[in-house]
């Protein structure tokens, strides 16, 4: 069940309700639709504080963003029908732009300049909460951190956040979070079996090959400076004037046919060292294009855990040739009185967004079915 807490108090039996998350997506989003008779007052409005709780666990913290209203005009012709979308606290921030932020002089990590940005907006009711242990501070000088005046404040901490290779998220308690793969695995499991009927509780599904975004050979170059540059990148293996202006970095996936080669020109300056790690999570990225699998699925919860993202699931679907536990990058729970209680899974390689991939080699093919996940 999908429930809309406003101001402290519980709100239940929608016309419709809908709450998404993803992995890729800043901030989480639930819409409801309420049904007002004629001359009826709204229940809630704008601006109002609001909870989003699946199946009484709450995934969402943030406030009454947006409202419509749809109505016949006719007096006492039937119904008014509002339509409410919540958004995350986080949404402040997502809309917000950056004035002048003089305040970076110092060797900060990501989760302080963040703070900083939060600061500087005035968005006191946001916290960053690091979930990756071992990130290095960003440099000022060498590191390049300054933002545009105008600069948006997530795309600002979003750019630094690829040179970490690190995901900017907003947690159930509607603050920030810095995070990879969790590596959190439900208990239960998920399946479309052919032999067990009974035990099945995917509805329907569909995947897709695709090239489209992926590619075999990944390049990123930058620089750590002008060619003139001196001190600041002394200790970064550079020697000569073009080695400080032009940093390198590659990743090969040879899972993907050659003569694909994706070439990134860093957002800011960084050691080769950082681009080839840089490359190898743009490959991670890929991959999670290259096999497009979503399955919907009964209820909102797997044996009394609510479905969320970054979370791991073991999946087995025998029209898909999926017999594995693949990492959940986006959730969307729906109900209406026509579909009943639903959720539809975006699911991707359980290895995904982790930086753990290595190198792949490519395995013969075989004759026996293979899953979908499986390197061809």
């Amino acid at each position: 069940m999908i429930q809309l807490q406003v101001n402290g108090d519980n709100y239940v039996d929608f016309k419709s309700a809908e709450y998404t998350a993803s992995m890729l997506d800043f901030t989480n989003e639930a819409t409801f639709q309420v049904g007002l008779k004629d001359f009826e007052q709204p229940p809630f409005f704008p601006g109002d504080d609001a909870k989003v709780l699946v199946d009484g666990e709450v995934v969402m913290t943030g406030y009454i963003y947006d409202a419509q209203v749809e109505y016949e005009a006719n007096k006492g012709s039937g119904n008014h029908v509002l339509t409410y979308l919540v958004r995350d606290y986080t949404a402040d921030f997502a809309d917000s732009d950056i004035d002048n932020l003089n305040d970076l002089a110092n060797s900060l990590s990501l989760a302080d300049i963040i703070r900083e940005v939060i600061s500087h907006v005035g968005a006191s009711n946001i916290e960053v909460s690091d979930e990756v242990d071992g990130l290095e501070d960003f440099d000022p000088k060498a590191d390049g951190i300054a933002p545009e005046l105008g600069e948006n404040c997530f795309d600002y901490c979003d750019r630094l956040a690829k040179k970490r290779q690190v995901l900017i998220t907003t947690n159930a308690e509607g603050n920030i979070s810095l995070t990879r793969n969790s590596g959190v695995r439900y208990k239960g499991k998920i399946q479309n079996s052919f032999d067990d009927e009974a035990g099945n509780n995917i509805i329907s599904g569909n995947y897709t090959f695709t090239f489209e975004g992926v590619y075999n050979r990944y390049v990123v170059r930058s620089s750590l400076g002008t060619a003139s540059a001196r001190s600041p990148f002394a200790d970064a293996g550079a020697d000569s004037n073009s080695q400080v202006s032009d940093q390198f970095g590659e990743f090969i996936d040879d899972t993907v046919r050659t003569g694909r080669q994706k070439v990134i020109v860093a957002e800011e300056a960084s050691k080769s060292a950082d681009n080839s790690v840089r490359a190898k999570w743009e490959a991670d990225f890929g991959r999670t294009k290259n096999r497009q699998y979503t399955i919907v699925v009964r209820d909102h919860s797997l044996q009394g855990e609510v479905y969320q993202p970054n979370r791991i699931v073991q999946v087995y679907d025998d029209d898909a040739g999926v017999n594995d536990f693949l990492l959940i990058e986006s959730v969307r729970c729906y109900e209406s009185p026509d579909d009943g209680r639903r959720t539809e899974l975006v699911l991707v390689d359980k290895e995904s967004f982790s930086l753990t991939v290595s190198e792949p080699q490519r395995q013969k093919k075989s004759k026996t079915k293979v899953s979908i996940f499986d390197d061809e």
